[in-house]
């Protein structure tokens, strides 16, 4: 949660967080005013088998 607060408190208008379970969950956040809000949830796999512009983060 530090690290967030601190990304949010930089402007950084996105960021990813990887759960260690065994799915290797990635939940995505957008800034949205001083906080993240999250924009989706999906599997690592995912992720990583598709284009930037596909996760709508953009």
């Amino acid at each position: 949660m530090t690290k967030r607060s601190e990304y949010a408190a930089a402007g950084i208008p996105q960021c990813r967080v990887v759960d260690q379970d065994q799915a290797q969950t990635v939940t995505m956040h957008r800034l949205d005013g001083e906080h993240y809000a999250v924009r989706a949830t999906m599997p690592l796999a995912w992720v990583l088998n598709t284009d930037p512009a596909d996760h709508d983060l953009g």
